[in-house]
């Protein structure tokens, strides 16, 4: 029986410095000897074709501009789909090209009806609830929307989109992680050169404005000054155009007199990753729009066993699948309120049985599965 051809639509695609990259490239993987896959992605120098297996990479797309829609569409109908499962939105297209798609979409289906359109959106639920009616057209013209938690979920529903039109894929960590055990926490110390009688805190992903590292330095100085030995480890480096920031943070560790207890990893190797969490007592990470269960940083963390103190930010919806995994939650972008967090986490009031069952219900084996299962629903309609 002939495979039915899936096309997905992203800008992003590894190694194009994006999210979503690594999630395209997980689907692709998962579901090649199902479909006749292809990837239409960006004409990009970082786009990386040799990882393809069993399927198909096109790097065709010069721009991702509103202009280039026609364009665009004419790709996708060139490649002949039967399913097009648009990735929205990417790196390649946010600000005024998270328009993109609400005009992509819909003029494909109205050329090409027979075409089965799946979106998978990121982040709706994220910004101001007015901008969030730019993607309306583009879910009206999808056949199926799948997302990857809650609150994103309840965002479309507020759009006036039916709830049986929308499903969750949920999404875990892109790496392989273990907790780890007191040797493995020693030797990453060892590594580090981290004594182990000081408090060590990770934070992990970019470093930009929106993950407010300086308020996780100002806690640390706090901290240090009221007579703990503390290590703070940031596992990864600027975002684009972040840069300026990145430097800020240096230079504020410094003035706190806390140069020496920081540790920059820059952009982290998995093994970086894997030996700054086994080193922590705990996990921060404070990004401005609020957490969810989208955040892969955060997912990382839970499949370390580690304590976790996020934020959240009352002006948008929340996840609540947050709570039942034992994260401390802030409410506000306040350093009195994250040194009390911390102090928290430090006390050990989360126990190690419940963090372990936190990390069992997100394993990827389990929770890959369930992602793939719920994209072939999608896809074909079940």
């Amino acid at each position: 029986m002939k495979k039915l051809k899936l096309l997905i639509v992203s800008g992003t695609f590894p190694n194009i410095q994006c999210g979503i990259s690594k999630h395209v490239e997980i689907v692709a993987n998962s579901l090649a000897d199902q479909f006749d896959l292809h990837v239409l992605t960006s004409a990009d120098d970082c786009v990386d074709t040799s990882i393809a297996k069993n399927y198909t990479v096109h790097p065709i797309i010069k721009s991702w501009k509103l202009l280039s829609a026609p364009a665009i569409r004419k790709a996708i109908i060139k490649l002949n789909p039967d399913i097009v499962n648009i990735q929205n939105p990417t790196a390649k297209y946010c600000g005024i090209g998270s328009f993109l798609m609400s005009v992509v979409a819909p003029s494909l289906k109205h050329k090409c009806p027979h075409i089965r359109i799946v979106v998978m959106q990121h982040d709706i639920a994220v910004g101001r609830a007015i901008l969030r009616w730019r993607y309306k057209p583009l879910f009206k013209a999808a056949d199926a929307i799948t997302v990857s938690n809650q609150r994103d979920r309840q965002a479309i529903f507020n759009l006036g989109i039916a709830e049986e039109k929308v499903l969750i894929t949920p999404m875990t960590s892109h790496f392989d992680i273990v907790p780890a055990d007191k040797q493995m926490k020693r030797q990453a110390r060892d590594i580090l050169t981290i004594d182990n009688d000081a408090l060590c805190i990770s934070y992990f992903g970019f470093v930009h404005p929106g993950r407010n590292i300086d308020l996780l330095l100002k806690a640390a100085s706090i901290i240090k000054n009221q007579g703990r030995k503390i290590k703070i480890i940031i596992i990864g480096g600027s975002s684009k155009g972040a840069e300026l920031y990145y430097a800020k943070c240096q230079n504020l560790a410094d003035e706190l007199g806390i140069k020496d207890d920081v540790i920059w990893t820059g952009y982290a190797t998995a093994q970086q990753i894997s030996d700054g969490l086994a080193a922590s007592d705990l996990f921060v990470s404070l990004p401005s729009r609020g957490a969810d269960m989208r955040n892969t940083s955060i997912l990382t963390a839970i499949l370390a066993c580690l304590p976790i103190i996020t934020l959240e930010n009352p002006k948008y919806l929340r996840d609540p699948d947050l709570d039942k995994l034992n994260c401390i939650t802030i409410k506000q972008l306040n350093v009195n309120d994250l040194v009390n967090a911390i102090e928290k986490a430090a006390s050990q009031e989360i126990s190690n049985q419940a963090l372990l069952q936190s990390r069992q219900a997100l394993l990827p084996e389990k929770i890959w599965a369930r992602h793939m299962e719920v994209n072939r629903q999608a896809f074909l309609n079940l």
